[in-house]
């Protein structure tokens, strides 16, 4: 049960804190998704994946308004 629930929420803390300090490259280490808990940490993993995807956009966009 330790590496069902505990695990997962341990990731997806680690993922948060890092996030707060602005790191978008931080990937969540989950074995086990089969469970709500994997399935959320996954869920967590997409959505930093998206902003970072997000944010590489923006700054896109600004370079490219620069030129």
């Amino acid at each position: 049960m330790y590496k069902a629930i505990v695990l997962p929420i341990k990731e997806v803390k680690k993922a948060l804190d890092a996030l707060s300090k602005g790191n978008l490259t931080y990937k969540i280490k989950i074995e086990d998704t089969r469970n709500e808990i994997g399935e959320i940490a996954q869920a967590f993993s997409t959505s930093i994946e998206k902003l970072k995807g997000m944010f590489l956009n923006i700054v896109e966009g600004t370079q490219r308004l620069r030129e």
